[in-house]
């Protein structure tokens, strides 16, 4: 089959998810997801897809919707993101959150802990790692 009439796919290679385009090169997922700030009309603007294919891409590969993966993606680098020092505002919005309220509210329902909180924790672990904490 010529390289131009593969089709649209979504694979797990070596931990991570890749689109890969009909000409043959794949994207991961999580860096698309970000450039289309976790939103699937521009995802599927992107990729030229559909979002009833997109969902059936996601479906056939991972068993769950592009709307939760984006989910769970979104808060796994925004976990990581919170490591660094960055304010929690220009993670929000960084990672497509129309305010810090939303940001703050998902990540409290994802994670049963705020941002900041979640920073804090993180700090304090480091701390006692190193032996710092009283």
């Amino acid at each position: 089959m010529p390289a131009s009439h593969l089709p649209h796919k979504i694979i797990q290679k070596d931990g991570q998810l890749l689109y890969t385009r009909p000409s043959g090169e794949m994207v991961p997922m999580s860096k698309l997801a970000l450039i289309c700030r976790f939103r699937i009309d521009k995802i599927c603007e992107a990729t030229d897809v559909s979002p009833r294919h997109l969902r059936r891409m996601f479906d056939q590969t991972l068993g769950i919707s592009p709307k939760q993966w984006l989910k769970l993606e979104r808060m796994v680098i925004a976990r990581n993101i919170l490591k660094g020092d960055g304010s929690i505002k220009d993670i929000g919005e960084y990672l497509g959150f129309m305010s810090q309220k939303d940001f703050y509210r998902e990540f409290r329902d994802f994670y049963k802990i705020g941002p900041s909180s979640y920073r804090d924790q993180q700090a304090e672990r480091v701390m006692t790692q190193l032996g710092w904490s009283n």
